[in-house]
């Protein structure tokens, strides 16, 4: 995530790297992508490859609540990469135009997930609830649509209370 800052929304400040998925988080993530595998009540990636595996800021929304700024960056668990010349993409039951795209980029697979995080400048952000997930994907036995792809933006202000609305897909990527 980078921030440039503006006063005329005419001159803008050059951009400054303020937060990223460090190596803690490759750490979590690969823990996180094993765990969410070997539970069956949790929708598992199309593939797994152990050694792609990786956690990226996918995105990241702010918003501003009393005196500091909130952080709702979406965790992207990578769980598979791979190269366009991958050998079982022949075997798939793809349209021209998917056939086309994966032979030139490849493909990606993975699960997205909303953590939390805290600033008072907008430069230094502090993680919250251990990096884990602050809204997580539902069971697959739950009859909801998020359980591959959960994102959240700014919440509604309700009295004292934020009330946060979210997104969720039942699948992430190219084959959807």
């Amino acid at each position: 995530v980078t921030l440039s800052t503006s006063t005329d929304f005419e001159h803008w400040t050059e951009p400054e790297l303020v937060f990223r998925a460090d190596d803690l988080d490759q750490e979590i993530a690969r823990e996180t992508i094993e765990r969410h595998i070997q539970d069956p009540t949790l929708q598992s990636p199309e593939f797994s490859i152990p050694e792609t595996y990786n956690a990226q800021v996918y995105a990241m929304s702010m918003f501003r609540y009393e005196s500091i700024y909130i952080g709702l960056p979406l965790m992207y668990y990578r769980s598979a990469q791979l190269p366009p010349d991958w050998e079982g993409f022949e075997s798939m039951d793809l349209s021209p135009y998917m056939r086309e795209r994966l032979s030139r980029n490849g493909y990606w697979t993975g699960f997205h997930v909303p953590n939390l995080t805290c600033s008072r400048d907008l430069k230094k952000w502090e993680r919250l609830g251990d990096r884990k997930p602050f809204i997580g994907p539902s069971r697959l036995d739950s009859g909801a649509y998020d359980t591959q792809f959960v994102s959240a933006t700014q919440p509604v202000v309700h009295g004292d209370e934020l009330w946060f609305y979210y997104m969720g897909m039942k699948y992430y990527g190219n084959f959807i």
